[in-house]
């Protein structure tokens, strides 16, 4: 008989008695998984676990192997396939805590806000002093790359829509997604290294990333010395927890580079950048953009992949082009103005034809709302897109819900 996990069953800092599966049967956490934080005690009895004797572990998840095994995404591979540099990174401790979730009929958004709040359980740790946090930031990269590879235009509409929590929690999580669109062109299979680079490129000035950002006036000297150096302490922060892989350390090193040899803090020319650092500018500068700051509002994805496009006009086409083409003109998550006069969310991107995403009505030009939520087809010239609607929303529309309800329309 299945019995639901109760939480006098578990403990900070005890190993699991159990397999412990979802409501489905399949188990997410192997008998002998180690709960190391009260963060992760909290989380795990929010997933309505149970335990039976009768399950076995070959019908489930192992978290210990799905930290360094296969990312689930096209490009990642596994422990035997790569090069030397990578084998150490992918050897992880089976004592992770970041569960492997079962993303079917997973409200995607919800699970970006999750890995947000893991990501900053994993960085509290880690400037703290503690050493045992790589398992946790493996996982934490294996579980963006299942999310991605799930819903990537969930992805992008988490990243136009949601500020629910600080830049420096969200930040990471969304150069992380970005960069596996930006790895789509090349099949790189360097990609979870890159996923991981992304995670702790500004590791070395966490605790001020976002007084940094929202700073009105000019730096001070002590704010622009932490700019300066924060590549360092990132790398210094990254090898006292056991990080080793040379790719990921370079990739952290060279993420403020640029190939006019303007960057920061060696002045690298262009064929000394790595293509992975390549694909983390175009993700930084475009997340710097779209994402608000305290003295100016979000800019339009478009206007900023122009801007993109413009700065890094010699570069790789594939690569950049590639960039552009699959956040499209209208990525989900934008508001625009149809034809006929009705205000739209964008749910999904048009791999064909980007200026045709699939759509949901919500409301009238004049920000009445409608009777109900309706899908419109945008190649149909009446639904047509005309323009991104720039005024500001009524706040009683709630646009995470508002897609949420539009993409499981689709389905």
């Amino acid at each position: 008989m299945r019995v639901k996990l109760q939480k006098n069953e578990i403990a900070v800092g005890e190993a699991i008695s159990w397999d412990l599966c979802n409501g489905q049967g399949k188990v997410l956490f192997k008998k002998g998984f180690v709960i190391n934080t009260d963060a992760s005690f909290t989380r795990l009895l929010g997933l309505e676990l149970y335990h039976d004797s009768k399950v076995t572990a070959n019908t489930g998840i192992d978290v210990s192997a799905q930290a360094g095994g296969n990312a689930s995404m096209s490009g990642a591979i596994s422990p035997s396939d790569t090069p030397d540099h990578q084998n150490v990174e992918l050897q992880s401790s089976p004592q992770s805590t970041v569960p492997m979730v079962d993303l079917s009929g997973a409200n995607i958004i919800e699970e970006i806000e999750n890995a947000a709040i893991t990501y900053k359980t994993i960085c509290d740790c880690i400037v703290a002093g503690k050493i045992n946090q790589l398992p946790d930031l493996l996982a934490l990269g294996q579980h963006l790359q299942r999310i991605y590879s799930h819903d990537s235009d969930a992805c992008l509409a988490a990243i136009h829509l949601n500020c629910k929590y600080p830049q420096s929690l969200l930040q990471p999580i969304y150069s992380a997604l970005l960069c596996m669109l930006g790895c789509e062109p090349l099949s790189l299979s360097s990609v979870h290294i890159l996923v991981n680079a992304a995670l702790t490129a500004n590791l070395g000035m966490y605790e001020y990333y976002d007084d940094l950002i929202n700073q009105q006036g000019n730096l001070t000297p002590q704010q622009r010395l932490t700019l300066q150096t924060h590549t360092d302490k990132s790398i210094k922060l990254l090898k006292s927890i056991g990080v080793k892989d040379t790719l990921w350390l370079e990739i952290v090193s060279q993420h403020h580079e640029r190939t006019d040899g303007k960057g920061y803090p060696r002045g690298l020319s262009k064929n000394q950048i790595l293509t992975e650092t390549t694909v983390y500018a175009f993700t930084d500068t475009y997340l710097s953009n779209v994402m608000p700051r305290a003295y100016r509002e979000r800019q339009e994805p478009m206007v900023v992949l122009q801007r993109i496009y413009k700065m890094n006009v010699s570069e790789d086409q594939v690569l950049l082009s590639g960039f552009i083409k699959n956040i499209g003109v209208y990525p989900p998550g934008s508001v625009v103005v149809l034809r006929n006069n009705e205000l739209a969310l964008v749910v999904k991107r048009n791999r064909e034809n980007s200026i045709q995403p699939t759509v949901v009505s919500f409301a009238e030009l004049t920000g009445l709302p409608l009777g109900q939520v309706v899908i419109r087809d945008t190649s149909k010239p009446e639904y047509a897109i005309v323009s991104i609607h720039r005024s500001k929303l009524p706040p009683s529309y709630n646009l995470v819900n508002l897609y949420t309800l539009g993409s499981s329309m689709l389905t």
